[in-house]
């Protein structure tokens, strides 16, 4: 679970923002032009200041490292919730927009208003998922500080010098910062299961819409036209995969960062079942939890007359 929760966090970079995901990394930018000059009176300035700046403060104790994280933990919390509103309203937006559009008629002249509306509700649907997936990959980092302030601790309380009150002090802290990465560890994944199944149902309700209101939708071409950027072969239910589906999603998104994608499941010929399902479902989720916005996720299903079971095809587009 710790190596699942930092291949989430190496790849935070790509999620908070956008409709969900996409306003997150800001790289410091220092050229050599922005240095001054020796001698100069820019320099000069710098160097004074350099002499008058008090010392850095001293590092966080552990006490303070676990306090910050509590904290953290239940702002991810209430934020998740807020989110989870947010979603519900969307919900409830498209579902009314959606309902006024079935009961107009085809020649109805506010039909091309009530298409409008009903991609537009879709559209803020995917966006309030794309934010529970942001809060995911969130929630993955506040585990693995946790962790690794649990770690630590152990580690520090196991030292040869260490007195009986500090090997006490320790333990408590890493008890604490553990059950924080556990309540961390949940959310992660009650966010991740949300996110791949309201992943789902969008992209059936935009396969429901009438093309020419899913302009960002792009049909989906056979396995046999596109290369894949990964296949995945369930040969057992706890088939690994996510190293490579991370390291190939990772090179994708560092190339075109606005890549989306088409995540299919395949199967032989009536062979989708449930366990199909629960294949495409894990990949969105290890998808959303990588910093993948869910508005940039296709899921749809096809049956191959080669395949030789369980399969899931993901394209970039």
């Amino acid at each position: 679970m710790t190596r699942r929760i930092v291949h989430l966090l190496a790849l935070l970079a790509l999620l908070s923002g956008c409709a969900f995901a996409d306003r997150t990394l800001w790289p410091t930018l220092a050229g050599e032009g922005d240095r001054a000059s020796p001698g100069s009176a820019t320099a000069t300035l710098m160097q004074a200041e350099d002499a008058n700046r008090p010392n850095r403060a001293a590092p966080p104790t552990r006490e303070e490292e676990l306090a910050a994280i509590v904290e953290q933990s239940a702002r991810r919390a209430d934020e998740a919730m807020a989110a989870r509103g947010a979603l519900e309203d969307a919900t409830r937006a498209h579902r009314d927009a959606a309902d006024a559009l079935a009961r107009a008629g085809t020649g109805d002249p506010n039909r091309p208003a009530l298409l409008a509306r009903a991609d537009a509700t879709l559209a803020k649907r995917a966006e309030a998922v794309g934010r529970l997936a942001a809060l995911a990959a969130l929630a993955a980092s506040d585990a693995a500080a946790a962790g690794a302030l649990a770690a630590g601790a152990r580690a520090e309380a196991a030292q040869p010098g260490a007195s009986t009150e500090d090997r006490q002090r320790l333990a408590a802290i890493a008890r604490d910062a553990s059950a924080a990465a556990a309540e961390s560890d949940r959310l992660v994944a009650e966010l991740g299961s949300l996110v791949a199944r309201e992943s789902r149902q969008i992209a059936e309700l935009r396969g429901a819409l009438p093309a020419s209101q899913t302009a960002a939708l792009m049909p989906f071409a056979a396995p046999a036209e596109r290369r894949p950027l990964v296949v995945i072969r369930f040969e057992r239910p706890d088939q690994p995969y996510e190293q490579e589906l991370r390291y190939a999603v990772g090179e994708a998104l560092r190339r075109r960062p606005e890549a989306r994608f088409d995540v299919v499941a395949a199967a032989p010929p009536g062979g989708l079942g449930e366990a199909a399902k629960r294949n495409v479902e894990g990949v969105v989720r290890r998808l959303a939890a990588m910093g993948v916005p869910a508005a940039r996720l296709t899921l749809s299903a096809t049956t191959r007359a080669d395949a030789k079971g369980d399969e899931v095809f993901v394209y970039v587009r």
